[in-house]
């Protein structure tokens, strides 16, 4: 019996597949890019209640981006600022590098160990940071996250994010919003 060579090549491709099926589950997780659509929900902000200020009189379990963030975050976290430190000098008016230690137990996702979220200087939260300074340690917040891809080859992968005010009526918001992301709205016979 003689085999082309294509069905040779389907042959071995197939049984190439039935070797590797077994053993455990692998995922493989392909962030998206940080597309303008990403930056609108993952915009980089820290709430401007978080340091002491709401002149809009801004209910922040009521922003419909809460919703969304909720739901595409990689990781939903209650975390305190450990450390601010300025990055790149006063003169470069460079960034600020905040780190932030885990406060319990993520709301979604996973977390290991400390963050560390840059506020660049073009970030509408730069002047907050700034203002506060060192005072701000100490401060919670829950930050939800998530990773993008740059679009350079060779480069990790990058965090976004957005920080909310760490209250009772924020969690109780994000639970909310996580019960559809775990139990998704199915829509009923005959809609």
């Amino acid at each position: 019996m003689k085999i082309g060579f294509s069905r040779w090549i389907a042959l071995l491709l197939g049984v190439l597949a039935l070797g590797c099926a077994g053993g455990g589950k692998k995922k493989i997780i392909i962030a998206p890019e940080y597309q303008p659509e990403y930056a609108v929900v993952f915009d980089d902000r820290l709430a401007p209640e978080l340091f002491g200020s709401n002149p809009d009189g801004r209910d922040a379990t009521a922003d419909p981006k809460l919703r969304e963030r909720t739901l595409r975050a990689d990781a939903i976290l209650p975390v305190r600022v450990e450390t601010v430190s300025r990055v790149g000098g006063v003169e470069k008016k460079g960034s600020y590098e905040l780190v932030l230690a885990a406060t319990g137990p993520p709301l979604f996702g996973k977390a290991s160990g400390s963050l560390v979220v840059n506020v660049g200087a073009g970030s509408p939260s730069y002047p907050w940071v700034e203002g506060a300074g060192p005072r701000w340690v100490g401060t919670r917040l829950i930050l939800l996250a998530k990773r993008f891809r740059t679009g350079k080859r060779n480069e990790p992968d990058v965090i976004h994010y957005r920080g909310e005010p760490d209250t009772q009526p924020m969690r109780q918001a994000i639970h909310r919003h996580l019960a559809d992301r775990v139990l998704p709205v199915q829509s009923s016979p005959g809609e």
